[in-house]
């Protein structure tokens, strides 16, 4: 059974979405997407990741 990862890397995350690792890190380091920090590393939730991805593209004026 396939299932879709909730939680995922910063690296992982860049992979699927097209965005530079740099970019997601200052997202979560400025706090605009959730995130959780084990250690060292950045575990970025995916799903409300693209609610922001969707949001900020519905945002930005024509």
């Amino acid at each position: 059974m396939e299932y879709e990862k909730f939680m995922m890397s910063i690296k992982e995350a860049a992979e699927r979405t097209g965005l530079s690792y740099f970019c997601l890190r200052r997202l979560c380091l400025t706090n605009q997407i959730i995130y959780i920090r084990s250690g060292a590393k950045y575990y970025i939730n995916y799903t409300n990741l693209l609610v922001y991805l969707n949001r900020s593209h519905e945002a930005e004026p024509v």
